[in-house]
């Protein structure tokens, strides 16, 4: 947010030289930091004028035509061993929003243009329209028909949004004016001996669900248990099991010292595997991080129908990055300051929670996964860059494409082709920006 709650900036290039200028100083004071840390190709033919203001989002901020080129990274980061093009960024439309943390899951786009962002901390899903105005909600905090507890991921399927709430164990599904089509809870499910209850994930378009068990549920002290990915017919019942994924390095279980109870943490250097449902409800992407047989800096990403059958496999190789010296009593002190209430201070938190972290020699290779609407995929590679985060393009084979750099805090959200809507966190308000992804120059 530049100047306040409301900005208003003018800018004109002809000829390559500034005909007019209006910028508040927030602006030239941004643009300069910008300039001292990075490459900026901007591309300007024409006026732009930018306004926003109000809460949750969008008001008046999109492009028409070129814009801007992006942010160029010339940062270090993740090994550059493949022969793959690198992509800039031209920016398509921009959306102002106060949602925070965004996620893949949590992003959908009709094909009207509107964009919908589930907001778990209303907990609602912000509709967007495709031009200016104010964006609708769907959805209210509660129990009842049609209200939300946690919508933790959320999808289209024809003209109907779907939401699956995390907390109360439920797909609901809303016409795009908001009015309830109908709840579909879902009743526990047998894994082996016991039943569990299955955490909603998607609603494929003939009503079947995508659900999964995790440890995180099942009996204390099970931090090495799988979660177990499961395809659920529209009545609720088990009808596939395509996938089970180990998570034994997820989480850290702690008992407490003074609130006799299980402290669950999540490790500070999860290797678990990775997992993403494709738009196209082609199946899942599964990406194994640490296998038999698998050598330091290399990953595993295999493409698996609902079925379970292995449909596409590849094997991609990063620079490893070994961990240097004992970090565990760093992690320790950084884990002990959420949970030292369970405990006698500080200093006891820590004491009990170092000797149950988990430090690989490596870190994982990919540490962010998402899967496009027509089958393509990014990964996140890992890095120790502060300035950059390098995002590997894979297309429907799983063969490498390209690359594109986006800051470390920046987030893809969706993709789909040559374009990918990235999730930009501010200082006051956020962004949603959808860039045209074109070859480097």
């Amino acid at each position: 947010m530049l100047g306040g709650r409301t900005c208003r900036i003018l800018l004109q290039y002809r000829g390559g030289a500034p005909a007019a200028r209006a910028a508040s100083c927030s602006l030239v004071t941004l643009l300069h930091k910008c300039l001292a840390s990075w490459t900026l190709a901007f591309s300007i033919p024409h006026v732009v004028l930018v306004t926003w203001k109000g809460r949750h989002g969008l008001r008046t901020l999109q492009a028409t035509a070129t814009i801007c080129a992006g942010l160029i990274f010339a940062a270090p980061g993740a090994a550059q061993n493949n022969l793959v093009a690198e992509r800039q960024l031209r920016l398509l439309r921009r959306l102002v929003t106060e949602v925070e943390g965004v996620q893949a899951t949590r992003v959908a786009l009709a094909e009207d243009g509107r964009v919908l962002v589930a907001d778990p901390s209303a907990p609602t899903v912000w509709v967007y329209p495709s031009g200016p105005g104010e964006p609708v909600r769907i959805g209210r905090r509660g129990q009842g028909p049609g209200e939300l507890g946690y919508p933790g991921a959320i999808g289209l399927v024809g003209d109907s949004l779907w939401a699956a709430d995390l907390a109360l164990r439920r797909i609901s599904v809303f016409r795009l004016d908001g009015s309830l089509v109908r709840d579909e809870p879902l009743g526990a499910v047998s894994i082996g001996p016991r039943r569990l209850p299955p955490v909603p994930r998607a609603l494929l378009p003939d009503g079947r669900i995508v659900a999964v068990v995790e440890p995180a549920l099942g009996p204390p002290g099970e931090s090495g248990a799988r979660a177990v990915v499961l395809i659920l017919s529209p009545r609720g019942d088990v009808v596939a099991n395509p996938v089970s994924l180990s998570r034994e390095h997820s989480l850290l279980i702690v008992k407490g010292s003074v609130v006799q109870a299980d402290v669950r943490i999540p490790q500070p250097f999860d290797d678990s595997a990775l997992w993403g449902l494709s738009r196209g409800s082609q199946g899942l992407i599964v990406v194994d991080r640490q296998w038999p047989g698998g050598n330091p800096g290399e990953v595993r990403v295999m493409r698996v129908s609902f079925g379970g059958d292995t449909l596409a496999s590849a094997v991609l190789r990063y620079e490893p990055l070994p961990l240097g010296g004992d970090v565990r009593d760093s992690m320790a002190a950084a884990l002990a300051l959420g949970p030292e209430r369970f405990f006698n201070g500080r200093d006891d938190a820590a004491a009990r929670i170092r000797p149950l972290i988990y430090v690989p020699s490596f870190r994982p290779a990919v540490v962010g996964l998402v899967v496009g609407a027509d089958g393509t995929v990014l990964l996140r590679a890992a890095g120790e860059s502060p300035q950059a985060a390098r995002w590997d393009i894979l297309g429907p084979d799983l063969k490498r494409e390209g690359f594109v750099w986006l800051r470390p805090d920046d987030v893809v959200v969706h993709a789909s082709g040559s374009q990918i809507w990235v999730f930009e966190p501010g200082e006051e308000l956020n962004s949603l920006c959808a860039y045209q992804l074109t070859p480097r120059m």
